[in-house]
């Protein structure tokens, strides 16, 4: 699943020389980011070979075969992979704004 990024990082572009050509938003530039869910066929190991990191190696072949697709998700989505992000979701649920709990808008 991909994701275009609200967090509150900056993407910066720089030359071989290190200066920078620009400096963004994530939110602006265009990326979305790996969220980290994955479902995949059983041939997917053929691909995975010992030591390797799944993105880093296994996913290029894919890439390079064009057999890796994504689903570009629009709705609620953020990390929680630091004490910041905790506080942001707290602060979410303190003031009743929980995108998250889709279970409440079932019937």
């Amino acid at each position: 699943m991909a994701f275009k990024s609200t967090q509150s990082f900056h993407v910066v572009r720089y030359g071989d020389n290190n200066y920078v050509h620009s400096i963004a938003p994530i939110s602006n530039s265009g990326f979305s980011i790996n969220c980290g869910y994955f479902i995949f066929k059983y041939e997917l190991f053929d691909y995975i070979n010992e030591g390797e990191e799944l993105v880093e190696e296994p996913f290029q072949r894919l890439i390079a075969k064009n057999q890796l697709i994504t689903y570009g998700h629009n709705g609620f989505w953020l990390a929680m992979d630091t004490f910041k992000d905790k506080q942001q979701f707290d602060d979410m649920a303190r003031l009743g704004n929980t995108p998250w709990e889709t279970w409440k808008t079932l019937k």
